[in-house]
């Protein structure tokens, strides 16, 4: 896993007397820092490089978050999701997954942390208390690694002491670091869940490049499992490549060798997906990648997806590894894909979002006296 240390830091005049503002300062001494009034013509100044993307991740900017903080996730039209909202306290990975959607998403030319945690923290108390009963799930990790930077960002030591209170809510960190030291000791009561992007070895060595290990990822999680933390797992992008029966199958195994399968609070699978633009951006930036080498089909949602058969025969084949390894209880989903593929793969459907919905709430959140609910 590789560290993430920029070459320029920005700060937004208006956090500068901020703690993350100082913490920043405080880790990267030696990196040339400026205090800018108006971060914005950062943002909107074009870079000379010929891969604007990469030279973007070694410049740093706090700043102040001035819209929602807390938004529905934007599931693709006709896939079967569920309900759940994504907290965005930074923008952009120094990561280079050559998959990832940033690469065509993100307008900026850099990686950006949010100093107001304040106003986050408000925004979720309002919304709990304009929805009194109703149980939400949230989770960082959308636009940008929820864990990579928290050695620097020292957002989970502020979000899972807020997250423990609060009855009616959960909050999921999605990462592919291993950086969870911060977690150690922290009172989160059941309330915070640390899942990871899993892929087979020889797909984290080819295609997700300064990330965690397999091997170090499930070492973090099994940390977190000793540290009393719900864990789950997100094997997404699956991609096809030869011999991608035996890289995935390993990695299951291996996931069930070191963490307890009994205290997985839910898997989901997803097979390699990436809007339609993209395909450039990764024939440019990654050459080397095989990504593009696999027959990928534009959908209707406007990305590319592998031949529905191969999805399924995917699919199903991670089932059968999950449940040999891990046991029939371990709970699994499916992302982002239609009712049709769910019957294929797992020879049942969801009758529509809200059940997916309601099964998942079980997982983590059973009414009392009842036990968890299995997927």
């Amino acid at each position: 896993m590789v560290h993430y240390v920029p070459e320029q830091i920005y700060i937004d005049a208006a956090v500068a007397d901020r703690p993350l503002a100082r913490r920043v300062r405080t880790r990267f001494p030696a990196v040339p820092c400026a205090v800018v009034e108006d971060p914005k013509t950062l943002l909107d100044r074009p870079g000379p490089e010929r891969d604007p993307l990469t030279a973007g991740k070694r410049r740093l900017l706090v700043t102040r978050h001035k819209g929602r903080f807390v938004k529905p996730f934007p599931w693709s039209e006709g896939c079967l999701g569920y309900n759940y909202y994504v907290v965005n306290l930074a923008t952009n990975c120094h990561y280079e997954c050559t998959y990832c959607i940033l690469q065509s998403y993100l307008n900026n030319p850099m990686m950006v942390l949010y100093a107001n945690t304040d106003d986050l923290l408000a925004e979720v108390r309002a919304r709990l208390a304009e929805r009194p009963g109703q149980f939400h799930r949230m989770g960082t990790g959308e636009l940008a690694d929820s864990l990579a930077l928290d050695d620097v960002t020292g957002y989970s030591l502020e979000l899972v002491p807020f997250f423990a209170e609060q009855p009616d809510a959960v909050l999921e960190f999605k990462t592919k670091s291993a950086a969870v030291e911060n977690l150690r000791g922290l009172k989160h009561r059941g309330r915070v869940i640390v899942s990871w992007s899993l892929n087979s070895e020889d797909m984290v060595r080819r295609e997700e490049h300064k990330t965690a290990s397999l091997e170090e990822r499930l070492r973090a999680a099994a940390a977190c499992q000793s540290w009393g933390y719900k864990v789950g797992f997100h094997f997404d992008p699956l991609i096809g490549y030869d011999g991608w029966e035996a890289g995935y199958e390993a990695a299951v195994r291996r996931l069930f060798e070191v963490v307890d399968a009994r205290r997985v609070v839910w898997v989901s699978l997803g097979a390699l997906r990436f809007p339609v633009p993209q395909k450039d951006i990764i024939r440019q930036r990654f050459p080397g990648s095989g990504l593009l080498q696999g027959e990928l089909l534009p959908a209707r949602d406007g990305k590319l997806h592998y031949f529905k058969p191969l999805r399924v025969a995917m699919y199903r084949k991670l089932r059968q590894w999950v449940r040999a390894y891990g046991g029939e209880t371990v709970p699994l989903y499916l992302c982002m894909e239609a009712p049709d593929v769910w019957a294929k793969a797992f020879g049942w459907t969801p009758r529509c979002s809200d059940e997916v919905t309601r099964l998942l709430d079980l997982r983590i959140n059973p009414p009392p006296g009842q036990g968890a609910v299995y997927v």
